[in-house]
């Protein structure tokens, strides 16, 4: 796979990022296809790219409680904690799934 795909202009960047150091409880080897989203748009563009190209995919928040292989995951993994807007519309509390509990709380 490439590391960086464009589809309609938005610039998709893969990297080969070691799973441990952002797991609560420190497990876990290198996702081979790693990419951090910064908005619904590049994360739909994501979802695109993988269903285009019949490639499975994982999506990963703070990886708290989480055990990950030390082999590693040999798919895309989206990590969605920059997806972290949280918002009141009418009666409803609307959050991304990267909110984290204590953001969410406090809104």
């Amino acid at each position: 796979m490439a590391s960086n795909v464009r589809i309609t202009g938005q610039i998709i960047k893969f990297s080969r990022t070691p799973l441990a150091p952002t797991s609560s409880i420190r497990t876990g080897g290198i996702a081979t296809h790693y990419v951090r989203p910064e908005s619904f748009t590049a994360l739909r563009e994501v979802l695109l790219y993988a269903a285009e190209h019949a490639l499975s995919y994982r999506a990963i928040g703070a990886l708290t409680n989480t055990l990950v292989s030390d082999h590693g995951v040999d798919e895309i993994v989206i990590d969605t904690r920059s997806l972290d807007q949280v918002r009141i519309q009418g009666a409803l509390l609307i959050a991304q799934s990267g909110a984290a509990m204590d953001q969410v709380i406090e809104t």
